[in-house]
């Protein structure tokens, strides 16, 4: 697990934890980043990428049986993963336009092509065999084509409705914030993916200094596993 000290504050830190797809965090305000748009769809509208969200469901939608693999232990158990869309569900087409920094950055970047998506509303069942995941959550299929799509989702650790617990515990024990993350690229024959544990905390230092804000972040979990 990388544990990260990151910035000496008077309260809690506050930094970017925006992990979502191509999106640059301005740097003091000047840096470059994609700006997106989203235009909404019926399920089975023609998107601009040629495909509709019924197609992206009828491909990806359904269960299919995994072996995930535990990093902490090197236990393997059976994982059944479930993409569930509903007939009237939510499609999004996601297009980004970059957008350079301010004078006074640092200069032109020369402009970066931003990613075009289609979201498509869904739930997933990530069920393991050994009860350490039994979760059932909304999130977001993102795709550009209608053969291939990926979820990424964030659970809080305490909600977990599965028996997973941390090898890390004095660390989440002091943590402001524990987070599962799912990440999975998903087509007809299965997925492939991988589960991490991201935290934010900080340490109080003696009356008179900052406080140091902390985070760590690293794999827990994936499928099927390293060989």
């Amino acid at each position: 697990m990388r544990h990260y000290a990151l910035l000496a504050i008077a309260t809690t830190c506050c930094f970017n934890t925006d992990r979502d797809k191509n999106v640059a965090a301005p740097y003091d305000g000047d840096g470059g980043r994609c700006e997106y748009t989203e235009i909404a769809y019926e399920m089975d509208d023609a998107t601009p990428l040629g495909f509709s969200g019924a197609e992206l469901a009828a491909a990806l939608g359904g269960s299919s049986g995994e072996t995930l693999s535990w990093d902490e232990t090197g236990d393997t158990t059976e994982l059944t993963f479930e993409l569930s869309f509903a007939e009237d569900g939510q499609v999004r087409h996601q297009v980004g336009e970059w957008v350079e920094p301010d004078t006074g950055g640092f200069g032109d970047t020369g402009g970066q092509e931003c990613a075009e998506y289609v979201i498509v509303d869904a739930s997933l069942s990530f069920v393991t065999a050994d009860g350490l995941m039994n979760e059932l959550v909304a999130v977001e299929v993102e795709a550009s084509t209608a053969e291939t799509g990926r979820v990424e989702h964030t659970m809080d650790l305490a909600e977990l409705t599965g028996s997973y617990v941390s090898s890390d515990s004095e660390a989440v024990e002091t943590a402001d914030s524990a987070e599962i993350e799912i990440v999975a690229n998903v087509n007809s024959s299965g997925s492939v993916g991988e589960l991490g544990l991201f935290m934010t905390g900080h340490d109080e230092a003696e009356e008179g200094d900052p406080d140091v804000a902390w985070a760590s972040q690293g794999d827990i979990a994936r499928w099927p596993p390293n060989e």
